[in-house]
């Protein structure tokens, strides 16, 4: 029961209460009896509205004495703390001067103006939160000293009105407690994470800064380690100036040697497009590698792999920039998306004649009816009209096919909010006919609705080519009772995708080759082993999330995991 009374709080929540003091000090002891007693004066006696105006300005004037004594006092609990009793105190007082005042005005005042009295109460007690919650136990004991004088007022009157709003202030009290609590809680723990996080930070920096003093000792040997290096390095100072670089990076650049490129600023060398991005990152002081585009002396743009850190160069806190030029790569990873594109189209191909089968033979029997009809002399324009409704919902079914794969086509460099729902019936729209035609069942157990933010159409290709493996795997190992299983799910916050199949699993022995390039296990039907690795760099480089496979009792398990904001 002692622990209730017992003060030990935090010097950054009491701060907290002490900068709010003023105003709510202002609004609770000047503003507030000031506005009741102009529009009661009428009402009361004018010597007791003096006396209550004196009462509630003492009290003003206490406690800004005590904000001013809390801001000159030092850390240590055993200083604060009696001053903080005294600021409880003054508070409990005030709370009860106005409970008083609420009692006295139940006496003279009509009902209408005291529950204007009593809803001010109720306004400044809801706005005690933000000024007194860095200390619960001056929040509640003002909550409560103010609360409960309104409840015994309004029940002693002894009218239903009055017993419903003694009844609301009652649940409001609870409310007021349980919810000060709850912020005073959240305020307390996310002091206690912050200084634990900058606590942390500067260990980190402290092994960091020892760390970059050993290599501060070796640099007098890493000039020639940089030129013999293929990668591009360059050191910056904190302006972002050129203090050294290697031979490579000074060519790549176009320059002759690189004390022309030392002196120079670091932005020469970006595009426009490239200077927020580093900003952003020089602001983060991230060491993490990300792409940038870069410029040479003549203009010319080329993408790089750029990892940057800060080390210590000659006493001085310098950034060391390592760079790797990606045109080579770039290059290739333009020619394997062509290839995978074209394969992929092909196999869509495909799919668009076996859609179309059954509405041109459709079509086909209806022409053939209307003229067997027409030799026979039995053509009827009923019966003509019907054919004629016919055809044009056939010929429909062949315009939404075409408008379905070219929607799915449709190049879009940029993110858009999608889910899972949305990706698997963009794909069953082109493919669901020749999985059901090929004897498969479909098993759709989707229990994740969760929207986020990716490269739709590129993962609409992922899925279809996961969906497309699964079928022909089926085929080719003429599964008896055939299936393709899809689930989503959420787990530990991430958003997963699962599809899998009763064809048999990868074999062992290559299902850790199975997403690189060029690998195939369809030779016979000239796979081109761009599919599996394609999707995996859609996934894990375009929309950083995870895809993987694994085999379960009946066949393959492919898996692709997404952040909630991929």
């Amino acid at each position: 029961m002692l622990k209730l009374f017992k003060i030990n709080y935090h010097p950054q929540l009491v701060d907290m209460m002490r900068k709010s003091i003023f105003v709510g000090t202002f609004s609770v002891n000047i503003l507030t009896p000031f506005l009741l007693s102009y529009i009661l004066y009428d009402y009361l006696d004018h010597t007791y509205i003096l006396w209550w105006l004196v009462l509630n300005f003492l009290i003003f004037l206490a406690r800004i004495y005590l904000k001013q004594e809390l801001k000159f006092a030092s850390k240590n609990a055993k200083d604060v703390n009696p001053i903080l009793y005294s600021m409880i105190i003054i508070i409990s007082l005030s709370a009860l001067l106005h409970g008083y005042a609420l009692w006295y005005f139940s006496l003279y005042v009509p009902d209408t103006q005291l529950f204007f009295a009593a809803s001010v109460t109720i306004a400044l007690v809801s706005g005690s939160i933000s000024t007194l919650g860095g200390v619960y136990h001056a929040f509640a004991a003002y909550v409560t000293l103010n609360l409960i004088p309104i409840i015994l007022v309004f029940s002693s009157k002894g009218e239903a009105m009055f017993y419903i709003f003694s009844f609301s202030v009652f649940s409001f009290l609870f409310v007021m407690l349980r919810s000060g609590y709850n912020i005073h809680s959240s305020l307390r723990e996310n002091i206690e994470l912050k200084e634990s996080f900058e606590r942390r930070v500067k260990e980190s920096i402290l092994e960091l800064e020892e760390k970059n003093s050993r290599l501060n000792e070796s640099l007098h040997n890493f000039q020639d380690l940089q030129d013999a290096s293929m990668l591009m390095i360059a050191f910056q100072d904190e302006k972002g100036v050129m203090i050294s670089i290697n031979e490579a990076a000074a060519k790549k650049y176009g320059y002759e040697n690189k004390e022309e490129v030392v002196g120079m600023s670091m932005r020469k060398f970006l595009p426009e497009k490239s200077v927020p991005i580093v900003m952003q990152k020089l602001k983060e002081e991230s060491s993490e590698p990300y792409e940038l585009v870069m410029k040479k002396k003549d203009g010319t743009e080329f993408p790089t792999l750029i990892s940057a850190r800060y080390t210590i160069l000659n006493g001085k806190r310098v950034r060391m920039t390592t760079m790797m030029d990606l045109t080579d790569v770039k290059e290739k990873e333009q020619l394997l998306h062509k290839q995978a594109r074209l394969a992929q189209m092909g196999e869509m191909i495909s799919m668009i004649a076996h859609q179309w089968r059954q509405p041109l033979n459709a079509i086909s029997a209806t022409s053939t009816a209307i003229n067997l009809k027409a030799k026979l002399g039995k053509l009827e324009s009923d019966y003509v009209m019907e054919m004629t409704d016919n055809i044009s919902e056939y010929a429909q079914h062949l315009s939404d096919t075409i408008d379905d794969f070219r929607n799915f086509f449709k190049p879009n460099k940029e993110k858009s909010e999608t889910s899972y729902d949305e990706l698997i019936e963009s794909v069953l729209k082109i493919i669901q006919s020749s999985i059901y035609s090929n004897n498969i069942s479909l098993i759709q157990e989707m229990e994740c609705s969760d929207r986020f933010v990716s490269y739709s159409n590129e993962l609409k290709q992922v899925v279809l080519n996961l969906f497309k493996n699964a079928e022909d795997a089926l085929v080719d190992n003429k599964i008896k009772n055939a299936f393709i299983k899809v689930r989503t799910f959420k787990e530990d916050g991430k958003l997963i995708f699962e599809l899998s199949d009763n064809a048999g699993g990868v074999s062992p022995k290559i299902i850790d080759k199975i997403f690189n390039p060029y690998f195939s296990t369809k030779k016979q039907k000239d796979g081109t082993g761009l599919g599996l690795y394609m999707s995996k760099l859609i996934v894990e480089e375009h929309c950083n999330g995870k895809l993987s496979i694994q085999n379960s009792q009946e066949g393959a398990v492919f898996r692709i995991v997404l952040k909630e904001n991929a």
